[in-house]
């Protein structure tokens, strides 16, 4: 590392002309409007005003402006998922990032509905369209882009007579809101159905903090004396009284027990799932986590209400009774989130709901494959990463967030059918994916599949 770190400092000093050239005719590309592809992108955040507000944010980072737009401008435009074009109103709010910019090659490439996989013989993702990824309603601009104006300002001000606070968990700035409240030990209820009070509408799965729950000392204000809680996720309610669907005093908004988080790590667990999970809840979200040797965890199950397993191999650790223990403890109330390899784990547990995973198509096996066409062959069943839609049931609380066709990156090949038991929340729609590659011989293997 080293000695290709400083050999490319010398090169880039050798080429230093060159590349300063280069640097400067992508920036002049840009400008001049000359790059292919959509001459502008349109993010409609109505839906997920958080989630657009943490996309333009990643943008800026990038340097790359966004604008707003003028309501009433028609532009010829292609909605994400489609192919047809249509004349697409603006509207106020609206987000417009142009890509007649100095970084408008960087905006294509992070918006772009359809990614060109030039060899599809690859080890890496061929899939990575942030509005699909965030799940936002996006559209690609077919010909002039529309003019420049000022970005909508949203100011998030709740009176401070607030009976109840309605948090959307809607992306990662609301998961950091409710995990400073439940560390600073509020009470908080979830909902199980949806709601409505007024014109406001709230899913199942929205966090209600009610000022009747809280000790007699509290008289705070969620936006004034929570920074994290600043966003368009908060809604300030009047009344436990709703218009629409259950009232907050209901039986349909059950306490949530504040979550007391471990992640087993070990030398059988990934090292780089294990520190993927740790930071994103430790850096990300600001919450504690117990990290401990999966023998130790056993001991300890009386302390957690979570555990959440980063991939790896857990047969030779916990023991038949260890196994035992841990169903008593879910059967109790506790939850466990499996991720990546850990699956076959919890796929062997007979009573916790997941069937074995589905078989790999069939191979030809009467078929020689010369050796030179060994690679082309197998990316038959090769899935590098690529973008698939998913059918969502939005009437589940853990659905809160997500909208009834949504989308999910997938790298993995391993598929299982429906939960025999619970409910199967999110599954794939269709096994051939909106963007990127998948082998042909994965359609039906995935299509329909947790």
């Amino acid at each position: 590392h080293f000695v290709t770190g400083i050999e490319t400092v010398q090169t880039a000093y050798r080429l230093r002309s060159a590349l300063i050239s280069n640097h400067r005719d992508y920036h002049a590309r840009g400008r001049s409007g000359a790059l292919e592809g959509p001459s502008a992108y349109v993010i409609r955040p109505s839906a997920h005003p958080a989630r657009a507000a943490t996309f333009v944010s990643l943008l800026e980072r990038q340097g790359i402006t966004v604008s707003g737009a003028t309501s009433g401008t028609t532009v010829q435009a292609r909605a994400y998922g489609t192919s047809a074009t249509r004349r697409l109103a603006l509207q106020n709010g609206d987000y417009v990032i142009s890509t007649h910019q100095a970084r408008g090659a960087l905006a294509h490439i992070l918006l772009e509905s359809t990614t060109i996989v030039e060899d599809s013989v690859t080890y890496d993702l061929t899939a990575w369209s942030l509005p699909y990824l965030l799940d936002l309603e996006a559209y690609e601009v077919v010909g002039n882009p529309p003019p420049d104006a000022p970005r909508v300002a949203i100011h998030y001000v709740a009176p401070e007579a607030a009976y109840a606070w309605a948090i959307r968990p809607d992306g990662k700035a609301a998961a950091q809101c409710i995990g400073a409240l439940h560390l600073d030990g509020l009470r908080l209820r979830v909902a199980d159905r949806a709601f409505a009070q007024g014109p406001a509408l709230f899913p199942a799965g929205t966090v209600i903090l009610a000022r009747p729950d809280q000790p007699h000392r509290w008289r705070g204000d969620l936006l004034r004396d929570y920074p994290a809680c600043q966003g368009p996720f908060v809604h300030a309610l009047q009344s436990g009284r709703s218009t629409d669907g259950p009232d907050l005093g209901g039986g349909s908004f059950e306490v949530i027990r504040t979550p007391t988080i471990a992640i087993p790590y070990s030398d059988d667990v990934s090292a780089s799932e294990f520190g993927e999970l740790a930071h994103t809840l430790e850096r990300g979200l600001n919450y504690p986590i117990l990290r401990i040797h999966p023998s130790s965890l056993i001991d300890r199950l009386a302390d957690v209400t979570v555990i959440v397993l980063p991939g790896g191999s857990y047969d030779d650790v916990w023991t038949e009774a260890d196994r035992r223990t841990l169903s008593e403890w879910v059967r109790a109330g506790g939850r466990i989130i499996a991720t990546s390899s850990a699956l076959r784990f919890v796929e062997g547990q007979s009573d916790w709901g997941l069937a074995a995973r589905r078989r790999m198509p069939d191979e030809d096996t009467t078929k020689i494959v010369p050796y030179e066409a060994e690679d082309r062959h197998d990316i038959s069943t090769d899935l590098p990463g690529a973008i698939f839609e998913t059918t969502v049931d939005v009437t589940h609380p853990l659905a809160a967030s997500l909208d009834a066709s949504s989308y999910v990156l997938r790298k993995s090949t391993a598929a299982y059918p429906p939960l025999s038991s619970g409910n199967t929340v999110v599954r794939v729609a269709s096994g051939r994916p909106v963007n990127g590659f998948s082998g042909y011989r994965l359609e039906h293997h995935i299509d329909g599949s947790l």
